[in-house]
């Protein structure tokens, strides 16, 4: 199992990502099993699957052939100075 792999449905905002386990669930009861999804982590090759090919089975993930040459993360913090009277 892979943790943390991104899944989302194709076209929309619907998705998750798997939890530490490399599992995940969708909810809804109105879940299309012709629906497809893209499976993607960093440094593996994007797949994409129906939902009926998902449910219950394992999913393998392939390393992606393009070297991953180097992740640079950014981020921003907004760190409001306090003033006191």
């Amino acid at each position: 199992p892979m943790p943390y792999v991104n899944i989302a449905r194709i076209g929309t905002t619907i998705g998750t990502t798997t939890d530490g386990n490399g599992f995940f669930t969708l909810e809804g009861s109105n879940l299309d099993p012709n629906w497809e999804f893209t499976l993607s982590h960093i440094g593996y090759t994007t797949l994409k699957r129906r939902a009926s090919t998902m449910q219950g089975n394992s999913i393998s993930m392939s390393p992606s052939t393009t070297a991953l040459g180097e992740v640079v993360i950014r981020g921003t913090k907004y760190d409001p100075k306090k003033t006191t009277s």
